[in-house]
């Protein structure tokens, strides 16, 4: 393509046009668009800590102790791995309402929830780390 031959709208044109498509894969790119897993957050926790997130996956119930904080439980949507383990959990702060784990009698329910925050991390003792999402806001899906 001869850019000297080009008119000058066409010129203009094109340099708008490579101008919005780099601001549409830096975004893509940086992990603005899309969201991830539980897995990969906990797989590859150096790429996300510190970083803004959106996560699509299902309220959870978790048998264990529930932490000193506000918030609520998330899993996967599936399960990862060659034996394929129970989805990998993970903890929300936030305060405010939480998504609903139960169905209108009671029993435990798992509803499919989008939750945005910033991936954390705290230390317990010397050698145990925890990974944790800060969250901004959740909504069903």
């Amino acid at each position: 393509m001869n850019v000297k031959k080009m008119g000058r709208r066409k010129r203009i044109a094109l340099a708008f046009l490579i101008i919005i498509l780099a601001i549409t894969a830096s975004i893509v790119f940086s992990g603005c668009i899309g969201s991830t897993t539980i897995y990969e957050l906990e797989k590859n926790p150096d790429k996300y800590i510190d970083k803004s997130i959106t996560i699509d996956a299902k309220t959870g119930f978790w048998p264990g102790p529930k932490p000193d904080a506000e918030g609520f439980w998330i899993q996967d949507t599936k399960t990862y791995g060659e034996y394929q383990l129970l989805p990998d959990y993970i903890f929300v702060t936030y305060s405010g309402d939480a998504p609903s784990t139960k169905d209108k009698w009671g029993r435990q329910k798992d509803y499919n929830v989008r939750v945005k925050g910033t991936f954390r991390y705290t230390t317990i003792g010397r050698d145990m780390v925890i990974f944790y999402i800060d969250g901004e806001s959740w909504e069903y899906r």
